[in-house]
């Protein structure tokens, strides 16, 4: 779909480059001073920022009074597919253009991105070419290149790491909250290593996008030693193995097909080198075909839904092994987390909540509220245009909308398609007044999604309730109408126990997760429907 509206050179563009930069100063600055100085400069610029020191915000800093906006965000949860999703929560244009702090965009390429996507029969995303940064020296390689002149429109079941790649992509923003962003179990800083492109891609694609490869949009990559060429080869393969077998593990047959096709078009590169005797090229085949089964063996172990990286790291390990949790031996009477398991692995009522959230993800939609922070918002929402966060702590710089839900009188109604209140009514002593408050600011037709304990450890302050199903069904009847509400619980006693004992929910197997007892929930989810 052709948006409505082109720009001249030296105008802004209604678009939004996103740019995620680690421990990279002086390439981040680089790649500043070419979107900042190109033809047609875009709307807005947001910097992610995972670096150890605040040199990047300095840059950001130098950049900002060039008459762009440029942000600066600082990204505490590690990955490259993390950074992009917080770009996507953050932006406030129609199109989200991604490139990498070592790229430098061509003078043109805002502008082309632009033309592109302005056309009468525009497709709804764009990748491009990426050519090596400046002259060719001793011990310099070129790195994720790509240099096909020929525009080609892709839709459908078209190889997805043939349309193009990360580090030039844009998308018209709608199509990125109609997919769920980026998959942050792949990419750079996770355990998938790479592929974060190709699996968005993938999805972009399957949801019936078009997207064109147009070589007029180019960005050219800094070269980098034959090192890092290397270590790219392996990633490179560990990726397009992984996503893979998690598309496979989606429900999508075609992904054998791609997977043999991929297989297919190495195995001719190393004959072929091999022919040439190149063992350089021959070597560097066999790193990616390595890499792309121990991707396979990662993808095969995804949930096939796309929940958050989990970050067992070696610490949390060693937690589990040195205190190992007997289920047989209740004779205890402390925890073995004071932390609902977090220092072991993730707390166990976050399974329930991402399943319940995953189910009725085409509700969180349009304008959202979410408490503290906008995360499930990015990770579950389908075709989200405005990201609000509501804290009654002014402090939180997350924060949109500074109110008390239990008084909430200067929040506007009839405002929110969805309000997402996960774990957040035991925190509120009035609880009917905060559920009132939620049902006024929901437009008709709007969606509460809600979780509540029926089991917890308490909080150090500010902890007053714990809910039966019978009880969500009366407080929010009261407000919504009992023909317009569904309770639900999740869990069963082991669940409930291991909870309470501190264990996570790696400690546990989805069998045992996923057995559903009424009798003894660890949490109730509410839907409610506002008429």
């Amino acid at each position: 779909m052709a948006l409505e509206s082109t720009v001249s050179d030296g105008a802004l563009a209604g678009l939004t480059v996103a740019v995620a930069t680690l421990d990279r100063p002086e390439a981040l600055s680089r790649c500043l001073d070419a979107l900042l100085s190109g033809a047609v400069r875009p709307a807005e610029i947001i910097v992610v920022d995972q670096s150890a020191d605040d040199a990047a915000r300095a840059v950001v800093t130098r950049h900002a009074p060039r008459g762009v906006q440029v942000r600066y965000y600082r990204q505490d949860r590690r990955g490259l597919s993390a950074s992009r999703n917080a770009a996507i929560m953050l932006a406030t244009q129609p199109i989200l253009a991604v490139t990498d702090d070592d790229c430098v965009p061509d003078a043109r390429w805002v502008a082309t991105i632009v033309r592109t996507l302005s056309e009468a029969q525009a497709p709804d995303a764009v990748t491009g070419r990426v050519l090596p940064l400046g002259a060719e020296e001793p011990g310099s390689y070129a790195v994720s290149s790509r240099v096909a002149e020929q525009r080609v429109d892709h839709r459908g079941r078209a190889l997805p790491w043939s349309v193009g790649t990360g580090a030039n992509l844009a998308v018209v923003r709608k199509w990125l909250a109609g997919v769920g962003g980026y998959d942050e179990r792949f990419g750079v800083g996770s355990a998938g290593a790479a592929g974060e492109d190709t699996d968005l891609l993938y999805r972009l694609l399957r949801a019936g996008a078009q997207i064109r490869y147009e070589p007029d949009a180019i960005v050219y990559h800094e070269r980098q030693s034959y090192g890092r060429r290397l270590a790219t080869r392996s990633s490179y393969g560990r990726g397009i193995g992984a996503c893979c077998a998690a598309w496979l593990r989606r429900g999508d047959p075609q992904a054998l097909v791609l997977f043999g096709r991929w297989l297919a078009s190495r195995v001719r590169r190393m004959v072929g080198a091999a022919a040439r005797r190149d063992t350089t090229a021959v070597y560097e085949e066999l790193l990616v075909l390595s890499g792309t089964v121990a991707g396979v063996i990662y993808g095969a172990t995804l949930s096939p839904t796309m929940m958050p990286q989990r970050r067992d790291g070696l610490a949390r390990r060693l937690r589990r092994l040195v205190r190992p949790a007997w289920l047989g031996t209740l004779r205890r009477t402390r925890p073995l987390s004071d932390r609902w398991g977090s220092d072991r692995g993730t707390p166990l009522d976050r399974y329930y909540i991402e399943r319940f959230l995953a189910d009725h993800r085409t509700d969180i939609r349009g304008r959202v509220l979410e408490v503290k922070d906008e995360g499930y918002t990015a990770r579950f929402g389908a075709a989200v245009e405005t990201r609000d966060v509501l804290d009654v702590d002014s402090r939180n710089p997350r924060a949109t909308v500074i109110a008390d839900l239990a008084a909430a009188d200067a929040i506007p109604s009839d405002g929110y398609d969805c309000v997402i209140l996960t774990q957040v009514l035991q925190l509120i002593f009035d609880t009917r007044s905060a559920i009132a408050h939620a049902h006024r600011i929901l437009k008709p037709g709007g969606v509460l999604l809600v979780t509540v304990p029926t089991l917890s450890r308490i909080v150090e302050s500010g902890d007053y309730w714990r809910f039966t199903p019978m009880a969500c069904r009366t407080l929010f009847a009261a407000a919504f109408g009992a023909d317009r509400v569904e309770v639900r619980s999740y869990g069963n006693v082991l669940s409930a126990i291991a909870f309470l004992a501190g264990m996570a929910w790696e400690e546990l197997s989805r069998r045992e997760l996923d057995v559903q007892d009424d009798d003894h929930p660890l949490l109730v989810a509410v839907r409610a429907v506002k008429g």
